[in-house]
């Protein structure tokens, strides 16, 4: 089964995004630094999946036009 989730920039921190439809990015994932970030993320399974301009910030109602990445990863 695969997850999806997002990566995700707001004022100066990075969140782990899980559920868009909430249209929040409140989440117990945050990090300082994005290399951080992606890093931990990676140890636990997640991929980048690919990169998007503004889109999930526009969804979000985040106002910033900073990118962010699409996370996936397989649960088995």
């Amino acid at each position: 089964m695969r997850q999806y989730a997002w990566l995700e920039t707001h004022r100066g921190m990075w969140y782990m995004v899980t559920d868009i439809a909430s249209k929040t990015a409140n989440s117990n994932r945050m990090w300082i630094d994005k290399n951080t970030a992606i890093s931990e993320l990676s140890e636990e399974g997640w991929e980048i999946s690919g990169q998007y301009p503004n889109q999930l910030s526009q969804k979000l109602n985040l106002g910033n036009k900073y990118r962010g990445f699409g996370l996936i990863r397989t649960v088995h």
